[in-house]
């Protein structure tokens, strides 16, 4: 909405999200070896830091539409999702119990949601009331609260520091490194490109928050439902019908062209993903736990080419047909056919489970 709202093109858009995939490729295995040496909550603060500045990059870029703030802002956000999901890829291997990690992931993702519902409402009211340039203080004033959190964090067991980590996509099975590229190809045509259809096609806020406040109610209610159907075992089976939901939503975007449909496909979606991916996280970090940060470095490693291969994709689509809709409908033609490559995750089994934990060096 921002480099739409203030002249700029779908093209830039593109090369905006192609520039953070690729620094988060680059920056991925240094984010995570940072964090090995000195901490899950040092490494979350770091990716806090790196919010600010993309805050303030955004805002540079909406008051000048010098593109240097862009490009700078497309660098900072590579950095953020290095090292704050790498962050978060650590820690919930490291506390998560058996019997319950679904539905412990499921609350998580549920807070989040509430979270990102509100955010942009108390910031909404924050910029009528004291004006746009007040917005960066008010994040930075939101930042200081992570404090605690962050000092919590730090009294987990430590990361096992004698695992020697490295660029490769060796550590996973292969399965599971195109399952995960897989997913997160469709994931950022869902989280990128779809509000950037929002913002060509309904045009407005307050039309685009309706659809965003809606989608949140009927997530939370998915996303509690997968984490209890997990805790009974049934995340491949959560996982199966949250891709089946994406990847149908995702065709019938090629012809949502008015508010009602966009809205109802909007709020599916968000629900239908949120289930999926409860599944799939659990996967995930249960394979983690076992086979402790090499595992997680493949698998993350994977998600970036995921990204970047997408991106590089659409850019090429753009540059060729120079057409908007031709654009959009092979984004979402992508991403309802790649979404599938995400039941090739190697099913969990916890008769596997090996009395070490690679992750945090702690014995059983």
């Amino acid at each position: 909405m921002v480099i739409l709202q203030n002249g700029g093109s779908l093209f830039m858009i593109a090369g905006f999200y192609l520039l953070f995939a690729f620094v988060k490729l680059i920056g991925d295995v240094p984010a995570i070896i940072f964090i090995q040496r000195r901490g899950i909550h040092v490494g979350l603060a770091v990716s806090f830091v790196f919010y600010a500045l993309y805050l303030a990059n955004i805002l540079g870029y909406a008051q000048t539409q010098n593109t240097l703030f862009l490009v700078m802002g497309a660098i900072v956000l590579g950095l953020i999702d290095s090292f704050g999901s790498n962050a978060r890829h650590m820690y919930v291997p490291a506390i998560m119990k058996d019997d319950t990690k679904s539905s412990s992931m499921a609350t998580m993702e549920i807070f989040g949601q509430i979270a990102d519902f509100s955010g942009p409402l108390v910031g909404a009211l924050v910029g009528t009331l004291f004006g746009a340039d007040w917005l960066l203080g008010f994040a930075l004033f939101c930042l200081v609260f992570t404090i605690k959190p962050l000092t919590q964090i730090r009294k987990i067991p430590a990361i096992d520091q004698s695992v020697k980590l490295h660029f490769s996509l060796k550590n996973a099975p292969t399965r599971d490194v195109i399952a995960n590229a897989c997913f997160c190809s469709e994931e950022t045509i869902s989280r990128n490109l779809w509000p950037v259809y929002l913002a060509v096609a309904l045009g407005g806020f307050s039309e685009i928050g309706v659809v965003t406040a809606f989608s949140v109610f009927g997530t939370i209610v998915a996303i509690w439902l997968a984490g209890h159907r997990g805790d009974r075992g049934q995340s491949r089976t959560v996982l199966a019908q949250g891709v089946t939901g994406m990847s149908t939503i995702n065709w019938g975007r090629l012809v949502a062209t008015t508010f009602n449909p966009i809205a109802l496909l909007g709020i599916g979606y968000n629900a239908a993903q949120g289930y999926a991916l409860n599944g799939l996280n659990t996967t995930y970090y249960s394979h983690a736990k076992d086979k402790g940060l090499p595992y997680i470095v493949s698998i993350e490693i994977a998600s970036d080419l995921g990204y970047l291969a997408t991106w590089a994709v659409l850019c090429t689509v753009l540059f060729l047909s120079d057409s908007n809709s031709v654009f959009f409908a092979s984004g979402f033609i992508m991403a309802a056919t790649v979404v599938w490559g995400a039941l090739l995750y190697t099913p969990y089994s916890p008769k596997k489970r090996i009395t070490s934990l690679p992750i945090t060096g702690y014995v059983k």
